[in-house]
């Protein structure tokens, strides 16, 4: 199963994300959600940080676009239903605080700025959202 869900996951980083498109069509939160269920979300983790490519980076504009931060927890909104694994959350938290991510966030974000400033507001507001709870 971590075989299949790694595969999975690659795939979906590669591809790129799908917008306006129903869960069906681009399941990738549920893969990543399964993975976190299963205690394997390091896998999914260190998958992304080996693929560097526009669809990838573009994926992590996505995920924090349904992250839902909580005063306790950080959840994918919309996902498969296993997002009370508050450890694989809490280890994919800590991801996305991590400074070499920030910056693939933070270049991707420039970009988005120019083409859908609405989105980059929503991002801007997530991440000060992950900043505060990091303060607490």
């Amino acid at each position: 199963m971590r075989r299949f869900l790694g595969a999975a996951w690659r795939s979906a980083l590669l591809a790129g994300p799908r917008r306006n498109r129903s869960a069906l069509t681009d399941p990738w939160l549920h893969i990543l959600d399964r993975m976190a269920s299963l205690g394997v979300i390091g896998d999914a983790l260190a998958i992304w940080d080996a693929e560097h490519g526009d669809a990838a980076d573009s994926r992590l504009l996505d995920l924090l676009d349904f992250l839902e931060i909580g005063p306790g927890s950080v959840s994918v909104s919309g996902a498969g239903g296993f997002s009370e694994n508050k450890a694989g959350y809490d280890v994919l938290e800590g991801c996305l605080r991590s400074p070499g991510v920030r910056a693939r966030i933070d270049a991707v974000l420039e970009s988005a700025r120019i083409v859908d400033r609405e989105l980059a507001d929503r991002i801007d507001g997530v991440l000060r959202a992950l900043a505060a709870r990091a303060n607490k």
